[in-house]
């Protein structure tokens, strides 16, 4: 089954001085996904092997990702001149002239150093990538080994380039149920190389990038 769930893109209302939530939307579809689960497992029919996959927007905790990236950082709040609403999120170093680690507005996200999300596959952040938890027993996935499918720039030129318009995330996922992952990871496959990554790492795909999930000698 393929799917495709709405988002939020509000760094203000999931800054750190707030309780992450997931937006109405997201988890309208979410609970239709779940609904099309229990259809796919009625009890009443033969139980077979599935797998869900596409973008999902699985969002990473964002009041501990900020309080990762930015620990001994200070935080400056820019509030609107008309309403008093926070319009920005500025954080910076204590020392070393001020300088800007983390910039975050409604549709704007930018850290100082996007090669975290990068190195070691993003493994830093990737504990902070909790919203599975919402299918749990009831979907598993393989290990992930890939840096975070989105937001990736769109410019042909900068395939490996994250935009600044959300925190980078594993959004894109292959999901499946306990059957079809003990189909994978079964002893007669242990010779063989059990692929989950991303497609096209290194060239322009888009604002994501697709998985796969392969099987082969």
């Amino acid at each position: 089954m393929n799917l495709a769930v709405s988002a939020e893109s509000n760094w203000i209302d999931q800054s750190a001085d707030k309780t992450p939530t997931n937006p109405h939307q997201w988890t309208s579809d979410i609970s239709s996904a779940s609904q099309s689960l229990r259809r796919i497992t009625d009890q009443r029919f033969e139980r077979l092997p599935y797998f869900i996959f596409g973008d999902f927007n699985f969002r990473l905790d964002s009041k501990q990702v900020i309080e990762s990236l930015c620990s001994t950082a200070s935080m400056q709040t820019v509030r609107s001149a008309d309403t008093n609403e926070v319009d920005k999120l500025i954080f910076r170093e204590s020392d070393n002239d001020r300088k800007v680690l983390l910039q975050l507005e409604k549709k704007f996200f930018s850290y100082i150093n996007q090669d975290v999300f990068r190195e070691n596959n993003g493994t830093l952040l990737l504990e902070f990538d909790r919203e599975l938890s919402v299918f749990k027993e009831r979907l598993h996935e393989l290990d992930i080994s890939f840096p975070p499918s989105y937001p990736y720039s769109e410019d042909c030129s900068q395939g490996k380039q994250y935009m600044n318009t959300r925190c980078p995330a594993w959004c894109d996922r292959i999901l499946m149920s306990a059957s079809a992952k003990d189909l994978l990871v079964k002893p007669e496959n242990e010779e063989k190389l059990i692929t989950y990554d991303n497609i096209g790492p290194n060239v322009c795909m888009g604002d994501h990038k697709v998985q796969l999930t392969n099987l082969s000698n």
